[in-house]
């Protein structure tokens, strides 16, 4: 059973995933020309007592699973290097490590 911290950290990411493909944006996402994390500041920062769970969560989230959830959610998106998604969702990943560390 996953954490609410889980469900909520991956709803954040695999949204705004989706919020790219829909105005077009994710293959600029993909190339490094439009960053995620920094958007999720606020949202991470109003729940900065749980602090402690969200960064227990994100160490325990692999990019690898957040892309097949991706995947899983949205078939209709044409993707040619999974690879590269992997990587980009996982320096998202760590962005928001760092993002929650500072808090």
């Amino acid at each position: 059973m996953e954490s609410e911290e889980r469900k909520a950290l991956y709803h954040l990411v695999l949204s705004s995933m989706g919020q790219l493909v829909e105005r077009d944006e994710f293959d600029a996402w993909v190339d490094g020309e439009v960053q995620l994390a920094p958007l999720f500041e606020p949202v991470l920062l109003s729940v900065r007592g749980r602090r402690d769970a969200l960064m227990r969560e994100l160490h325990q989230m692999f990019p690898a699973e957040v892309f097949d959830r991706f995947i899983a959610e949205r078939p209709d998106v044409q993707i040619d290097d999974g690879t590269q998604v992997i990587v980009r969702i996982g320096k998202e990943l760590e962005e928001m490590k760092a993002a929650v560390r500072s808090m």
